[in-house]
């Protein structure tokens, strides 16, 4: 379609890029804080957009072992969560992001895939027409920052954003519209970070411990709790912190001689030796057995737990055979059969 001329509605560049990074903005905050979403618009963004997109997920107070009341025998209240996919999500680039979102958004709708790819050859801020058959395609778009519409309802006019210059080129974003750099990591895990984003407090906090927030700043510092946590909790990656904090770096820090920008990799190698710590050993059920009458009792479980394959661990006291100690890897029948085979013991050498 041809493009309308200008006139005194039309927004400015700045406007433009405003919008697209403010409802972006909340998209990230939705995805983070899924259960602060008010739809006041009647736009439900988690329901429309987030759920089918794996990003957050339903969940009830019984799931949570944590929270205080445990749900009360009626099963819960259920509410939006962030999913792990949700948490790589953040963390990933604008681009890789908005292809997420897009590739959801379209799914089978032959109608939206056409529409694109007419956004495909329009140019950002200037004036398309705007007809009653896309008047509900246009409302959803512009709430995800993709297009700009002074009024949903009404207006005759939309205007493409720099977002969707970016999706339908598959190209990075100008300067005008693209998170510009804002963190500075020190040597001594601390961290600072110059934003306004809620958003930003709410995905930094996934893996950093906040210690003030200022009107345009952060500052935080980077635990091995905090790292650890994030990697336990939602599944995150040593990499997709380190390569979130690089990739938004002050303009300030790459500018530095590559010599003072190397210090950050010292937090980087610590990020890294955090994740490893995680793998070193790997949780298993388990049965812990203790307080044998003899040592023979003691000694036959132990053989029969080695030919089995269920043995894990055991520690023999010479001297009392009640201190004997043995862990047995939890399988369907292993505890019921060691009950078994135990009881037939005692009863078989009186001991029962």
């Amino acid at each position: 379609p041809a493009a309308k001329p200008p006139n005194r509605h039309t927004p400015s560049a700045e406007e433009l890029d405003r919008h697209a990074a403010e409802q972006w903005d909340q998209l990230l905050l939705c995805v983070v804080r899924p259960e602060l979403w008010s739809a006041a618009d009647g736009y439900n963004l988690p329901e429309e957009v987030l759920y089918p997109a794996g990003l957050v997920e339903v969940r009830t107070l019984t799931d949570d072992s944590d929270d205080e009341g445990g749900g009360g025998g009626d099963g819960g209240q259920p509410y939006w969560a962030m999913s792990q996919r949700g948490a790589a999500f953040v963390l990933e680039e604008l681009s890789a992001q908005a292809w997420h979102i897009l590739q959801v958004y379209i799914g089978d709708d032959e109608r939206k895939l056409e529409f694109l790819l007419e956004l495909a050859h329009m140019h950002f801020g200037r004036a398309y027409p705007l007809d009653d058959a896309q008047r509900g395609l246009i409302g959803e778009l512009h709430h995800l920052g993709i297009v700009h519409v002074r009024d949903p309802a009404k207006s005759k006019a939309f205007y493409p954003t720099r977002l969707a210059a970016a999706i339908v080129s598959a190209g990075d974003l100008s300067p005008g519209a693209q998170v510009q750099g804002r963190t500075i990591v020190e040597s001594n895990l601390r961290v600072y970070v110059y934003t306004q984003s809620r958003a930003w407090v709410e995905i930094l906090r996934l893996f950093l411990r906040l210690r003030t927030l200022l009107p345009n700043a952060i500052v935080a510092s980077i635990t091995r709790e905090r790292v650890q946590n994030a990697i336990r909790e939602h599944g995150l990656t040593a990499d997709s912190i380190i390569n979130f904090l690089s990739r938004s770096a002050h303009e300030q820090v790459k500018a530095c001689p590559s010599d003072e920008r190397d210090k950050a990799q010292t937090v980087y190698d610590q990020i890294r030796l955090w994740e490893r710590e995680l793998e070193r050993y790997t949780a298993k059920p388990a049965y812990y057995l203790y307080d044998f009458e003899t040592h023979d009792l003691f000694d036959l479980e132990v053989a029969h737990a080695k030919a089995t394959g269920t043995h894990m661990w055991h520690r023999r006291d010479a001297a009392n055979s009640r201190s004997c100690k043995l862990v047995l890897l939890e399988s369907e029948q292993t505890f019921a059969e060691t009950r078994a085979r135990i009881k037939a013991y005692k009863q078989s050498h009186g001991l029962s």
